[in-house]
């Protein structure tokens, strides 16, 4: 396992304060379309439910709400200040199926093992290490029941993006937007670097922000993402002691490589959505 601080590995997210109160307010996580996907797939297979990577609760308290028990796990304190502050606005039914686990997702001990472990948006994508990934896999299949099923959400790497200069240049993906204390937010992005041996694009996350008093902030948000191929992810899931059983491009279930789209900022062709069952340890 690498050596770096396990802050590292947490997209940034750990270290960036005005995430906390920016993230649900950002259009790309408000209109996201797998919150459905990932309620109804905890409701299927019934049993508390583990989410790494939880950040906010955009997952979790939909889960709750929907009856099934969660454990949030996130690296990230200003993450989960901002998930309890959620949850306080919740009706206590609702907050009591949500347990908060401040963590690293490569390593954990819960003392629990869960039908359920997800992984979505990307947040794999911050494991940027092989060692790395699979310590977190082995973690996921460690904490899951002889007969669970771990949901891993990641993109389907774009070749075009990967290799043309243009990913440098700064785009503005998304429209403006405002917090709820009255700021607005413009959010641009750019590629800072490029690693193609070890597979990882560094991006920038810029945040223009003006106040009330009409001064402008740029706050930048540095994150390093590791794409991953599909044969690789298989292959992954294969070495910590999981079998694919799907393999999805989107959040309604198509079959991966039917479409091949490409998103509209065209970041990336798409979603990769795994679901794999739990089978006998590795080494």
């Amino acid at each position: 396992m690498s050596a770096e601080s396990p802050h590292h590995h947490a997209g940034g997210y750990a270290d960036f304060p005005f995430v906390q109160y920016v993230y649900d307010h950002l259009p790309a996580a408000k209109h996201r379309r797998d919150v459905d996907f990932h309620v109804e797939i905890a409701k299927q297979i019934g049993g508390e439910v583990l989410e790494l990577a939880a950040g906010s609760g955009r997952i979790a308290i939909p889960t709750a709400r929907a009856g099934v028990p969660i454990t949030a796990l996130d690296l990230s304190t200003y993450m989960l200040a901002a998930l309890q502050e959620s949850l306080a606005r919740e009706p206590k039914e609702v907050s009591e199926r949500v347990r908060i686990a401040e963590a690293d997702m490569r390593q954990f001990d819960l003392g629990v093992r869960y039908q359920l472990i997800t992984i979505p948006f990307y947040s794999f994508q911050h494991l940027t290490e092989t060692d790395d990934q699979l310590a977190c896999l082995r973690s996921c299949h460690r904490h899951l029941a002889d007969d669970g099923r771990l949901v891993i959400n990641v993109t389907n790497p774009s070749l075009p993006r990967i290799v043309s200069g243009k990913s440098f240049d700064e785009i503005q993906p998304e429209p403006e937007f405002k917090l709820p204390d009255g700021r607005s937010v413009i959010r641009k992005i750019r590629d800072s670097k490029k690693d193609l041996v070890n597979q990882v694009i560094t991006s920038e996350f810029i945040y223009l922000v003006t106040n009330l008093d009409g001064n402008q902030e740029r706050l930048v948000h540095e994150l390093p993402m590791r794409y991953i191929f599909r044969n690789e992810m298989e292959h992954l899931l294969a070495r910590a002691g999981f079998a694919v059983e799907a393999i999805y491009e989107d959040f309604q279930k198509t079959p991966f490589g039917t479409r091949h789209s490409i998103n509209e900022a065209g970041w990336s062709a798409g979603e990769m959505i795994v679901v794999a069952k739990k089978c006998a340890a590795t080494a």
